[in-house]
């Protein structure tokens, strides 16, 4: 087999062994035990039953291994279902009615959210109004919340429209927006961001939160824009973002407008720590990008490579990152004939600009490596994938791609200028010319992208 099609073969079973581990109803069932003893503090077993709102791209497989758990206990759910899921939606359906459970199961869009976003919001916020004015003791809100939560729940603050939340989420993107930068500035526009969630769940004695992380650090206030946690951003940082970004008041006047309504003290922030709301909110992280890369190595290691290194939270530029990956392969083959592995983990970012090509962070990561491997001294023993777990890479059909000592010369003789593609941050149309995409649908979960790098034996194929 030659080295590019080994490279590929191992690169999906690297794939396919991480997303095995991170499928979100493992991931639940093994946080269960937590989770019920959370749910049983306070008679909350025996009193007011459980009530359920799932949101993000996990949410579907979340719920269904909840709503399973719970039986009988389950009295109202509202799941945020991600597009394209509509055949897994529809048996959460059926089995929540075969069970004679009341769940509702609403359709969303992700990365820009619209009216059906907001709509599915507006019925979570009417379940959690209901609750209060009731004033029912004893019941639990278990909040299952993974990556994507953020554009899946969106529902804008008075005064602010959805088309202006859209348009200056799509500028801060462009603009290379890391995860928390973006939040602090959704956080300020809404009504259910920033731990605003918890506030409005008072009616309920207890609040259990089981969460697959999709942001660096695992921070719960960053992820899915914070619902349920203290926010520690204000008006005044998220006004701090636009301008560091270059997003002046004429490109987003609407934002501008309510943003310094916030930070002059007309509009209430968000809620702080130490804030009531919190007292009786427990969240747990059932997944990471940990995760993810232990998977990873697992899978390296039983394919006979030992793992040299690990790296978690990797941020930044991918075309830089793709090189420091490369150089470290570089250097790691240099020490040794056998075979290793360098696994790395993390969310990069690609600052647009004025490019006009399509991609993403991933497939651009691999795109850079690919350059660097033909100009490293090791280029026939080095092979580099780099994909996002939850198989959605930019606005494309990949999850990310491969690449080994023989993909950038691929390009040339298909006719591909990868040098004006990587100019134009147009790397999906070049990796697919070469067949080095990483395809896999939309998996339903998400904890981040892998990056890995492969270092072959010095002779022979394993």
């Amino acid at each position: 087999m030659k080295r590019c099609e080994r490279v590929r073969t191992d690169a999906e079973r690297v794939v396919r062994g991480v997303l095995t581990c991170a499928r979100p109803e493992s991931l639940v069932a093994d946080a269960w035990p937590q989770i019920e003893e959370a749910i049983a503090r306070d008679g909350g077993q025996r009193e007011g039953g459980c009530d359920v709102v799932a949101f993000g791209k996990a949410s579907l497989g979340m719920a269904a291994e909840v709503a399973t758990r719970l039986g009988q206990r389950l009295r109202h759910g509202i799941v945020l279902a991600p597009a394209g899921r509509g055949d897994e939606a529809d048996r959460l359906r059926r089995s929540c009615e075969r069970q004679g459970e009341r769940v509702g199961v609403l359709m969303v869009d992700h990365p820009l959210a619209t009216e059906r976003n907001v709509y599915a919001a507006e019925q979570v916020e009417r379940l959690l109004r209901d609750m209060r004015a009731r004033g029912d003791t004893g019941a639990t809100l278990v909040v299952l919340i993974s990556g994507g939560g953020s554009a899946h729940l969106t529902l804008p603050a008075e005064g602010v429209t959805l088309d202006a939340i859209g348009a200056v989420s799509g500028r801060l993107m462009r603009a290379g927006a890391d995860i928390a930068e973006l939040n602090t500035v959704r956080k300020h526009l809404e009504r259910l961001k920033g731990g605003r969630l918890a506030a409005l769940a008072s009616g309920y004695q207890r609040v259990v939160s089981v969460v697959i992380s999709d942001v660096v650090g695992d921070d719960l206030s960053v992820i899915a824009s914070g619902p349920l946690a203290a926010d520690p951003s204000n008006y005044a940082e998220a006004i701090g973002v636009l301008e560091r970004l270059g997003i002046g008041r004429e490109a987003a006047p609407i934002v501008w407008s309510h943003l310094e309504r916030g930070a002059a003290g007309e509009i209430d922030e968000t809620p702080k720590p130490g804030d009531a709301a919190f007292g009786r909110v427990r969240q747990w992280i059932a997944g990471s990008n940990a995760i993810a890369l232990e998977a990873a190595c697992e899978v390296v290691r039983s394919m006979g490579f030992d793992v040299a290194a690990v790296m978690q939270g990797v941020t930044g530029e991918a075309s830089t990152q793709a090189g420091l990956l490369v150089d470290a392969a570089t250097h790691t083959a240099s020490r040794g004939d056998g075979g290793m592995a360098l696994v790395w983990g993390g969310e990069t970012t690609v600052t647009v600009g004025e490019g006009a090509g399509v991609g993403g962070r991933n497939q651009e990561f691999v795109l850079a490596a690919a350059r660097r491997i033909r100009e490293s001294a090791e280029r026939e023993r080095i092979g580099i994938l780099s994909f996002a777990t939850d198989g959605v890479d930019g606005p494309t059909d990949a999850a990310g791609a491969v690449a080994s000592g023989a993909t950038w010369d691929e390009m040339l003789r298909a006719r591909v200028d990868p040098v004006l593609a990587m100019e134009r941050h147009d790397s999906h149309a070049a990796l697919d010319r070469v067949g080095a995409l990483i395809r896999t649908g939309p998996t339903g979960t998400n904890v981040n992208d892998v990056m890995v790098a492969l270092i072959y034996p010095e002779e022979g194929e394993r």
